[in-house]
């Protein structure tokens, strides 16, 4: 597993800096739903301008330009291939170097269970 952490010292001090490479996330497998949103991305990296979310197979890209758009109201995924493919490729990569989550068996558990309650 490599570390992506750097040194942001100057950055929390007023000093002026940024991070310098992409960072990823991983949803928890138990947040799948906030806001009122049902299904959320479960994988995402900030790198440069974009932030890039993704379910774990890939599927369903949504980009922001958070430069023009901090509020992530556009998904520009579309008019970005490129940039989508480059970011969905390290984004699995990484997500295969991790440690399993098991975010896709406790999704398809929670359907089949809620498939099983009976409504009163």
């Amino acid at each position: 597993m490599n570390f992506d952490g750097e040194v942001l010292t100057a950055t929390l001090k007023g000093e002026g800096g940024s991070r310098k490479s992409p960072i990823f996330f991983r949803r928890p497998p138990d947040r799948d739903a906030f806001y009122g949103v049902d299904d959320l991305p479960d994988l995402a990296v900030r790198s440069g301008k974009w932030k890039f979310l993704c379910e774990y197979d890939g599927s369903n890209p949504e980009l922001y330009d958070m430069q023009t758009d901090r509020g992530e109201s556009t998904n520009v995924a579309v008019q970005h291939p490129g940039v989508v493919s480059k970011l969905s490729e390290s984004l699995q990569q990484w997500h295969k170097e991790m440690p399993t989550d098991n975010g896709a068996t406790y999704r398809a558990a929670k359907k089949k269970a809620s498939k099983g309650k009976k409504k009163p």
